[in-house]
C-alpha cells in the first residue's frame, strides 16, 4: 500500500511532538529537544525566521 503525501506526512508528523511527564512536566515537545510546541507554533504564526549563517 503506497501512502498518499497527506497521509504520509500525518504518519511522519504522529512521533514529531511527544508529552513525558519527566520532559519540562508533560509538555508537547519536539521529540528529541526541550522546544515547545507551543514556542514552535507561535514563531511561525509570527513569522520568525531561524537564526541564518
Amino acid at each position: 500500500m503506497r501512502l498518499t503525501s497527506s497521509e504520509d506526512t500525518n504518519a511522519s508528523r504522529d512521533d514529531t511532538i511527544v508529552s513525558d511527564p519527566e520532559t519540562l512536566g508533560g509538555m508537547p515537545v519536539i521529540k528529541g529537544t526541550r522546544v515547545l510546541a507551543y514556542d514552535l507554533a507561535a514563531s511561525v504564526k509570527a513569522g520568525i525566521r531561524g537564526i541564518v549563517y
